[in-house]
């Protein structure tokens, strides 16, 4: 399944679907054409206990919120467009605690994938132009058919975890953090579950209650849902690769903007971040103080609410410079050497930290 070009998936998509990859959104239906005999159902072989699934088990740590949208097949622009990476899509209350993730001393994303069928499209699938023999530009064709299409379907289960991990006491980190990377590793899934008394974590506990993970694979096979929508690109299509040179068209590849998409996804949540702390000073003020940096901001409603003003167009830049990478990812280079974005954690280390101050009224 990691050799594979994958979206999570949503109700609205159908087979022969255009998609954009970039932003994750379904275009026009029948991009290409579906005739009786170009659906493939494949069932897995069964296993030792006569069930047809593929289960299959890991753990990473991540340092970023990047690192949990790249594990989980998510797209940093359409997290960007959402305000936060959404572990199930449509889900509610599915989305990274962004908070939780940065005070954490670390992070783990956790996961059982169970495959029971794939449903594929034959190659030589052909390709659907639009209607009246309209021409279209670039951009165009992009709106409307995205840069590649759902050519299949993937049935079964998927459970994903973030564990966030804190210590008591910061000198004994380190050894937390070992003792958990051993039993992350380990090949039994349960045992991944019983880490080190001394590790603080809420998130562990919902997890476990929620859904035990050696349970999991049992639950699937009874009543499997899609998981993911396979995508292939229209420049793999040969019936495409004829039309797009009788009318000029180019389609983007995303490959080398995606280490900078997710550079830009680490800066918005940053700032997103940031608006949290703003918006918890001007609650109680009395409860900050004043950074000791220079250009700190103040602790007055006016400096708290120009600073918010001046992080809400930051990310707005963000965006900016992600809808240009969905148009143009060639123009990528161009793009960073000319960006205006700051810092985030430059912004950060000004904000009022928590301490007792003395506000005037």
């Amino acid at each position: 399944m990691s050799d594979l070009v994958l979206a999570p998936y949503d109700e609205s998509m159908r087979l022969g679907q255009g998609y954009n990859s970039f932003l994750q959104i379904p275009c026009v239906p029948n991009a290409v054409h579906l005739g009786p005999d170009d659906i493939i159902v494949n069932t897995v072989a069964k296993g030792t206990d006569g069930i047809s699934k593929l289960v299959s088990y890991s753990s990473h740590f991540v340092d970023k919120i990047s690192d949990v949208a790249n594990r989980l097949n998510i797209s940093p622009a359409s997290s960007i467009k959402t305000g936060f990476v959404d572990i199930l899509r449509n889900s509610r209350g599915s989305g990274v605690d962004e908070a939780e993730f940065a005070s954490s001393d670390f992070n783990a994303v956790i996961s059982v994938k169970v495959i029971t069928e794939t449903t594929t499209l034959a190659e030589g699938a052909s390709f659907q132009p639009p209607r009246g023999g309209a021409r279209i530009d670039d951009a165009e064709f992009l709106n409307l058919y995205g840069d590649c299409y759902i050519s299949g379907f993937i049935n079964g289960g998927d459970l994903h975890g973030i564990i966030s991990m804190k210590t008591p006491d910061s000198s004994t980190a380190q050894q937390v953090e070992e003792i958990a990377r051993k039993q992350l590793d380990l090949g039994d899934w349960v045992e991944k579950f019983r880490l080190s008394k001394i590790i603080e974590t809420a998130s562990l506990d919902a997890l476990q209650s929620q859904m035990p993970a050696d349970d999991f694979p049992e639950r699937v096979t009874s009543s499997p849902q899609r998981t993911w929508a396979v995508l292939t690109r229209y420049d793999s299509n040969q019936d495409f690769v004829r039309w797009a040179e009788e009318h000029s068209i180019s389609v983007p590849n995303y490959r080398s903007v995606q280490p900078y998409a997710c550079e830009l996804l680490n800066m918005y949540m940053g700032y997103k971040r940031n608006l949290v702390r703003v918006q918890a000073v001007l609650s109680d003020r009395e409860s900050f103080s004043t950074s000791l940096v220079a250009g700190a901001v103040g602790l007055d409603i006016k400096s708290l609410l120009v600073a918010r003003k001046a992080m809400k167009n930051e990310m707005a830049l963000i965006a900016e410079e992600m809808d240009r990478l969905c148009l143009r990812p060639h123009e990528i280079e161009q793009v960073k050497s000319q960006s205006r974005i700051q810092s985030p954690n430059a912004w950060a280390s000004r904000l009022p930290v928590p301490g007792v101050s003395e506000v005037a009224a």
